[in-house]
């Protein structure tokens, strides 16, 4: 049996491959490519050619080469980066890091944990593409949350009252006005002339509620501040730029909610999800996508059972079990992971049982046992 530790970073991947008696048989890099994916297993299969026989462990689990690996027969294990902080702690008390040393001690790591961890699989189709949607929705509203600020920031310098008169400056009413009118005195020509024709505009923005347009005559009623014409028509451009790239954003992630709202309707859990407090479309996808979530918590809880008295590592897996908790289903599993992970505690979530917790233990009761009825 091999235990192989992987180490990534941006360009390249290094790695530990080691024997079961915690031998290290070779440690090197690799380019972050087919390629070089390609050139590792081929390195694996100089020492064991059975992939099966081999247990490897990544702190990414949504990486590509996870699905490389795992599409060829390995065993991957995904390891959370504070259970291998604490298990750094323990061998090295200089806490000295490296990339090549991180892929020995995430080796040495699964080498003595990997029979209470679990390996990640592959999800169907409908999942994959799901947690994919939701990874590029994620990075879409990224580019939003940049271009708000930016727009934020050029709005300051010469249309400050449009910040005030817009309840929040990314929405789409508002970006749809901000694609009509330049200054703050177009918008007072428009004012003085016709209050009724500014709420004909208002309302084709999208402004329909009285408060939204009380606040918006308030800001805009104010005297203009004493602005530079340079300024304000460089910063027009800028103003437009942006607003046309929001607008265009606003509808992309649109797009992709509503065909995650379709592929959420497809999957059998689904009214589960959405049952839950507080979740819509996307939160209850995020929970049905993470088919690696036990594993992330089992990662979590296992440093409880070396330091029972550890807080952090508590309150961290707490933390994680209050972001996903699904199903029925589920409170079973995590009855079985708490009893794997601390080995010393008697857990029955499901028929609230309990014997010798200690707080720790009660804490994450406490947070499951809601959804245990």
């Amino acid at each position: 049996m091999l235990f192989i530790g992987i180490d990534l970073s941006d360009k390249t991947f290094d790695y530990c491959i080691s024997n079961s008696n915690g031998d290290v048989l070779t440690i090197n890099k690799f380019d972050f490519d087919d390629d070089g994916f390609s050139d590792f297993v081929h390195k694996i299969n100089e020492h064991e050619s059975e992939n099966q026989n081999c247990i490897i462990g990544i702190e990414n689990p949504r990486s590509r080469l996870v699905d490389f690996l795992i599409q060829r027969g390995f065993n991957v294990i995904p390891t959370h980066p504070l259970s291998i902080s604490k298990y750094r702690e323990s061998r090295i008390p200089s806490k000295a890091k490296s990339d090549p040393m991180d892929a020995r001690l995430i080796a040495d790591y699964i080498r003595e944990h990997h029979k209470s961890l679990r390996t990640i699989s592959m999800p169907d189709d409908t999942i994959r593409e799901l947690s994919i949607l939701l990874e590029d929705r994620e990075k879409l509203v990224e580019q939003k949350v940049k271009f708000s600020n930016q727009l934020t920031s050029t709005l300051k310098a010469y249309f400050p009252q449009a910040l005030e008169a817009f309840g929040s400056i990314t929405n789409k009413s508002a970006l749809e006005f901000l694609s009509k009118f330049d200054t703050h005195q177009e918008v007072r020509a428009l004012l003085a002339k016709s209050s009724q024709e500014l709420d004909d505009v208002l309302a084709d923005c999208g402004f329909f509620r009285t408060d939204s347009r009380e606040r918006f005559h308030s800001a805009m009623s104010k005297r203009p501040s004493s602005i530079s014409p340079a300024v304000i028509k460089a910063k027009i451009r800028l103003k437009n730029v942006l607003v046309g790239h929001l607008l265009l954003l606003t509808q992309q992630i649109e797009d992709y909610e509503k065909q995650i709202q379709k592929l959420m309707d497809d999957t059998p859990d689904s009214g589960i999800f959405r049952s839950l407090p507080g979740a819509d479309y996307i939160l209850g996808a995020r929970w049905e996508q993470d088919f690696l979530f036990f594993t992330a918590v089992e990662n979590l809880l296992l440093p409880m059972k070396h330091k029972p008295s550890g807080e952090h590592a508590h309150t961290q897996a707490v933390q994680v079990l209050r972001q996903a908790l699904v199903s029925e289903r589920a409170v079973i599993t995590l009855a079985e992971t708490l009893f794997i992970s601390l080995h010393s505690v008697h857990l029955n979530v499901v028929n609230g049982q309990r014997s010798n917790m200690p707080r720790s233990v009660r804490k994450v009761k406490g947070v499951i046992m809601p959804y245990a009825v």
